[in-house]
């Protein structure tokens, strides 16, 4: 991302944005396939397990993801209890989530989100989730601080945000 000299996020030029969203569409059968319906070894050993002890998640919590993906891990929210709103920035991407068997359920809805857009993030609603995941995301994202001051807006008090940023590579 793009930092200004004055340590805040600049708005980075709207063709790495656009080619970061053009990347992740053309990505998104190969990453579907990789992570498989239950996700693959790296999320499941090493992400999702400190990611769920972070969240805490109790029955009926609210949980916003970002990032999503194929919507393994929004499954996995939802097989706990949690009432998932499952976001991603790629089309593509929230397409391949279709076939999910909670598609059909009111325990995981899909939607494409812009994360580096505030505003699509507080159209969700302010003091709406219990809790915010961003898994394996903020890496990619050429912006993050709107994002992150959005987060903060949309969550209860007393809401966590619980992001992992540290590619195995």
């Amino acid at each position: 991302y793009y930092i200004n000299f004055d340590g805040h996020d600049a708005p980075g030029p709207a063709w790495l944005q656009e080619e970061n969203q053009e990347r992740w569409e053309q990505n998104a059968e190969f990453w579907d396939d990789y992570m498989g319906e239950a996700g693959n070894a790296f999320h499941n050993d090493l992400v999702r397990p400190a990611t769920i002890r972070l969240l805490n998640i109790q029955t009926g919590d609210r949980v916003l993801e970002i990032g999503c993906g194929n919507g393994s891990f929004a499954r996995h929210l939802a097989e706990l209890g949690a009432q998932v709103t499952a976001t991603d920035g790629s089309h593509e991407m929230i397409a391949r989530t279709q076939g999910d068997p909670t598609s059909d359920s009111d325990s995981v809805v899909y939607e494409v989100l812009d994360a580096a857009n505030p505003d699509h993030i507080l159209a969700l609603g302010t003091n709406t989730f219990d809790a915010v995941s961003a898994n394996m995301t903020v890496m990619d994202m050429a912006v993050i601080t709107p994002m992150f001051k959005a987060v903060y807006q949309i969550l209860k008090p007393g809401g966590c945000f619980v992001f992992s940023q540290h590619h195995p590579c």
